[in-house]
């Protein structure tokens, strides 16, 4: 849960060291064909979406750091069949057109 008393800086510290974490969890928790089965990685490619609009929105200079998010969220958002979500993505990355 994000606290509003603290800074920025910090909340998004604590949601980076989340994904870090939930990035490093051993192969035994893909199945056979690659897949993530980890409880949740739904919500992290969400919160990687959502941490890139943040990001693109109020902190240009981090541009980078966003689409990299943005890169791991498509891939995660394909693999799961979130096509409202991916499609949300692949607009913030140009390659989508309304």
């Amino acid at each position: 849960m994000l606290r509003s008393a603290l800074p920025a800086s910090s909340v998004y510290k604590e949601m980076m060291e989340l994904a870090v974490f939930q990035l490093a969890l051993p192969d035994s928790f893909t199945s056979a064909s690659g897949a993530y089965t980890v409880p949740g990685i739904s919500e992290l490619a969400l919160t990687r979406l959502q941490l890139a609009e943040l990001q693109l929105e109020h902190y240009p200079a981090q541009k980078a750091e966003a689409i990299a998010h943005l890169d791991f969220a498509i891939v995660e958002f394909r693999e799961m069949k979130m096509q409202p979500s991916l499609e949300r993505a692949l607009k913030h990355k140009g390659l989508l057109t309304a």
